[in-house]
This record gives C-alpha cells, structure tokens and sequence, in this order.
C-alpha cells in the first residue's frame, strides 16, 4: 500500500485539480487495497482513515465532485470514462461529510456510515449540488431557488408542466456501468440514456432559442416536434439537429468517434464548428447510419439494421459482425464488470450474438459453448483465455 502521506499530498493535489491520470491511478489503488470501494464500510473503518486525509470544507467537497464526477460537457474532455471514478469521489464525499460532522460531535461511533458505491446514478443541479438518485425511490426536483421543476418515479425523471422563464437551468444526469436510466424533458421528448452515460440538458427550454442536450455515451431519442424550436445533440464534437423524430447517438469518449443511427424522420450531422446547412451538410434518412470520425471531423454513412444499434433500449443484447474485442466493451458498460482478455487473435474475430440482458455468466455461458471461449469470473472481474 502506498505510504499514508504520499496519499495525503496526492489527496490534496486532487481536489486542487491537479492530478495526473496516474496519480488519480494511485489514489484509487489505495483505497481499493482499504476495501473502500468494495464494501460499505463502517464508521469505524472510516475514522482510522479520517487521520490521512485533508482537513477540507465543504466548499472543497464541492470542488472534488466537479473534478472528478461531473464533466462540463461544452468543453473538450480528456478520453477517459470519468464515472470509473465514481465511486473514489463517493467516498471522499462522504469522508469529508462525516470529518465535518464528527468535528461538531455529532457522531455515534456504534453505528454505520453508509457510502454510495461506483454503481450510483448522480444528478446534478443548477447550484452545483449532487443528489444521488436511488431507481427504486422518489423524489421531487427543485432547482437552487426552490422551485419544483420536476419527479423522480424509480428509473425516470419527468420534467413536466414547467412555469415557463427566461433563465437557462441546467442539470447534468449521469448513469455509471451497468445501470440504465430515462428522463423526459420539458417538452415532452423522451431519453434513454444506457449504462455509462452522461446528459446535460435544460430544466426548461426557452422560447425563441433551439432546444439543445449535451451527451457523453448512448443515449435513444424520442424528440418532440417543435417546427420553431430545433432540438440539437451535442456529442462532443459532433452536433445533431433535428425537428422531430426518433434516433441512437453513440458517443463514448473512449470511442474516438461518434455514431447516429436513425429510426424515423431525419437528422442531420455536422462539426459543433460549423451552422447546419441542409444543402451542405450530412442529412440521414431511416435506416442509415451516419459515423463521425473526430479526428477527421469526416462523417460516412450506410445502411444498417436499427434493431441492432436499438435492442438495448428493450434490454437486449445484438451483435452483429462486431469485433470480439468490441463485444467485451459493450459488456463491460452493461455489467458494470472489468474484462481480460489474452486472447489476442480472438479478439480480433467478428462474431453474431443476440441475448437478454440477464446475468453476464449466461452470455460469457453462450460464448463457451457455440464458440469454445474459456474463461473465469472472480468478484467483478472476468479473465478470458
């Protein structure tokens, strides 16, 4: 384990922000080797480590949340799945929380402190405040001024019947590994965003201004019509404009590019660079696939089965001449597992699947016995020869 002091500095070079990737690396070994991110640990647990830690504020805490678990998506972002961290920024959170509060004695030191996981849903609001969204529960959506903009019901937000204002309010949704969550917008279009995702989009959208989302991962769009009021995706570097129709984006950073597949009416494709220009631009029509290259900012298109780039929408599984490498990406998002795979030449080979999203040992189960892979699951990890 990593000297205690050495996680101190690092600690606090991490909430300045100032972290290299290895560094934030080491971190989170250190409290994985703790068996913080693992369990929900006990408030003992969590007093022997308080010593090693930073005196910090809850000004600071805040700070460490937009480092390392909310991503501002109108800039260009490091291409590195941020929610992998989820769970080490849970856990300062939370260990700076219960420091404050043991500081003013109010602690009970028989009782558990509970920490979220790396597999909690976030929600960000206008003032910057995290809530952490349980799928099974409820809850009301307010923004900083305390006005009810919307509700929480299990694995969807609704932001309906909204007083209308001339503020732009923003919260950010975002969905780690192996979870799925849907939010509806103000104007009635519907979102469903897949396992490793991140949406920024408006509280309510404003008249006279096009509608605009910003998106990290997949997500499915049912987009209200609204002839005055254009919805735009933004992926990064990739912009989407449609007037009302029902399409996939695809846009995992680790990708390097960004994917549309289009299920009805059009959309088109351009640089967030550039002014959409139906004569000039990438229009799609149902059933094409549009694939945006960022290096190149080029954009080709075919045609496709939408079943296959849709089916996770229903809980389904579709692999349709991909890379068995690629298989395992898309498996690691769903499951929320960390893949291995020696095999190097087989990862390189395509394969046809399809399957219900049920326990991950049934697909890998599937996988052993019409193509002969052998492999091994320990905790959350799973090793393929």
């Amino acid at each position: 384990m990593e000297d205690s002091s050495e996680i101190k500095r690092l600690l606090i070079k991490f909430v300045e922000g100032n972290c290299t990737q290895q560094e934030i690396d080491q971190v989170v070994r250190y409290f994985q080797a703790a068996k913080m991110t693992e369990d929900f640990p006990t408030t003992y647990d969590v007093l022997e480590l308080m010593d090693e830690l930073p005196k910090v504020d809850e000004a600071v805490s805040k700070r460490i949340v937009q480092n390392i678990l909310v991503e501002d998506q109108s800039k260009k972002v490091s291409k590195r799945p941020v929610w992998r961290y989820a769970s080490i920024a849970a856990l300062f959170i939370g260990l700076i929380g219960l420091g404050i509060f043991y500081q003013q004695g109010g602690f009970d030191t028989k009782s558990d402190f509970v920490i979220p996981g790396d597999d909690v849903i976030t929600l960000e609001l206008d003032n910057g405040e995290i809530k952490f969204i349980d799928e099974n529960g409820s809850e009301t959506i307010a923004t900083a001024s305390g006005r009810v903009v919307g509700q929480q019901e299990k694995n969807k937000l609704t932001y309906e019947g909204i007083e209308a204002t001339n503020e732009l309010v923003y919260n950010t949704l975002t969905v780690p590994y192996g979870k799925r969550f849907d939010i509806e917008l103000s104007d009635g279009t519907t979102i469903f965003l897949n396992a490793g995702s991140s949406i920024k989009y408006p509280v309510n959208f404003i008249k006279g201004l096009e509608r605009q989302v910003f998106l990290t991962g997949e997500a499915y769009l049912e987009v209200a019509t609204d002839k005055e009021h254009p919805f735009i995706v933004n992926a990064d570097a990739l912009n989407v404009q449609v007037l009302g129709t029902q399409f996939n984006v695809s846009n995992y950073l680790e990708d390097n590019r960004a994917e549309v597949v289009l299920v009805e009416g059009s959309v088109g494709m351009y640089s967030d660079e550039e002014i959409f220009d139906k004569d000039k631009n990438v229009v799609l029509t149902p059933g094409l696939k549009g694939t945006f290259d960022e290096a190149t900012t080029e954009i080709e298109t075919k045609e496709v089965s939408t079943k296959v780039y849709t089916a996770w929408v229903s809980g389904e599984l579709v692999f349709r001449n991909m890379t068995f490498d690629n298989i395992l990406k898309k498996l690691e998002r769903t499951y929320n597992v960390t893949i291995n795979n020696t095999n190097r030449e087989l990862g390189r080979k395509p394969f046809n699947a399809s399957f219900k999203q049920g326990d991950i040992n049934e697909v890998l189960q599937s996988f052993k016995k019409y193509y002969g892979i052998e492999y091994s699951i320990i905790n959350n990890e799973v090793n393929i020869n």
